[in-house]
C-alpha cells in the first residue's frame, strides 16, 4: 500500500508514518499545497496513492479543500474513487464531516486516532 500523510504537525506525522509503514511505502508532507503536488506527480506517473491520510486544519489550503483537488485531479486522470481518503483531524463538528463525505472522503477520524481505529478503518476500506 503506498500512503500519503498530510499533517502540518511533525509528531503527528511521524506517528502516522511509522504505523502506515508497516503496510508499505509511506511520504509525509506539511501542507496542503505539497499535498496537490505530490499526489499530481503520482498521478501522473501511474503510481498513484492507494491511501491519503489528510488532516482538516492546516495552513494555507485547508484539508477539505484538499480533498476536492484530489478528487477532481483522479476525475481528470480516469482513475476515479481508487486512492482512499480519510480525514484525520480534531474538528469534531458535524458540519464538517458531512462536507468531508460530500466532497468523497471515505473515512473521518477524530485524533487522537488509536492504532486500532486506524487499523480497523484500513479493513474497512479493504487497504488491509
Amino acid at each position: 500500500m503506498k500512503t500519503l500523510v498530510v499533517e502540518d504537525t511533525l509528531t503527528t506525522q511521524l506517528v502516522f508514518s511509522e504505523q502506515l509503514s508497516a503496510y508499505g511505502e509511506c511520504k509525509a508532507v506539511s501542507s496542503g499545497a505539497d499535498a496537490i503536488e505530490e499526489f499530481q506527480n503520482a498521478l501522473s506517473s501511474d503510481a498513484g496513492f492507494d491511501l491519503v491520510c489528510l488532516d482538516v486544519r492546516m495552513p494555507g489550503i485547508n484539508g477539505l479543500n484538499v480533498l476536492a483537488v484530489l478528487r477532481k485531479h483522479e476525475d481528470e486522470s480516469g482513475k476515479s474513487g481508487h486512492t482512499k481518503i480519510i480525514m484525520t483531524t480534531s474538528v469534531t463538528a458535524e458540519e464538517a464531516v458531512e462536507k468531508a463525505h460530500r466532497k468523497h472522503c471515505d473515512a473521518y477520524l477524530t485524533k487522537p486516532i488509536t492504532v486500532d481505529d486506524l487499523e480497523k478503518t484500513l479493513k474497512e476500506l479493504s487497504l488491509i
